[in-house]
């Protein structure tokens, strides 16, 4: 062989490597960005039905309007979190273990997540159960804003 065909055989093996290594660099992209929307989905959903049980008349299993129920027990139930399972009050799906805490008194629920993918920082996302609005929470302690 000659050695241009030798340096093009060369080219050609290097342009491979970097396609592919680009290829797996997007496709590991995309993952990750999938099991963030997945989440976000789930806390959209939880966020729903958290503010459904707030709203709902106690006599059909919600909340009815009563900041003094304890929302940690009565949403989890709602919900449909196994209380009394092996994960100790989480809610685990393919994308993480979801938990729920809230106070007596207040209508702020806090819902945390272990996400399955380990690079993904874990969100806590204050939901005010009466007017429905969702926050980024920074503090490890649901309370009502001042």
């Amino acid at each position: 062989m000659g050695t241009q065909q030798i340096l093009l055989i060369v080219l050609s093996v290097i342009l491979v490597a970097i396609a592919v290594a680009v290829g797996i660099s997007m496709f590991n992209a995309q993952s990750l960005n999938s099991a963030r929307q997945s989440i976000v989905s789930d806390m959209n959903y939880f966020a729903s039905k958290a503010q459904t049980w707030y709203k709902t008349p106690i006599s059909m299993g919600g909340g009815g309007y009563d900041v003094t129920l304890d929302p940690t027990v009565s949403i989890r139930s709602y919900i449909g979190i196994d209380i009394n399972g092996n994960n100790a009050g989480g809610y685990t799906n393919d994308n993480g273990v979801f938990t729920v805490t809230g106070s007596a008194g207040s209508t702020i629920i806090l819902f945390t997540i272990v996400p399955n993918e380990s690079v993904l920082t874990p969100p806590q996302l204050k939901i005010n159960v009466n007017s429905g609005g969702i926050t980024v929470a920074h503090g490890a302690e649901p309370a009502d804003p001042a």
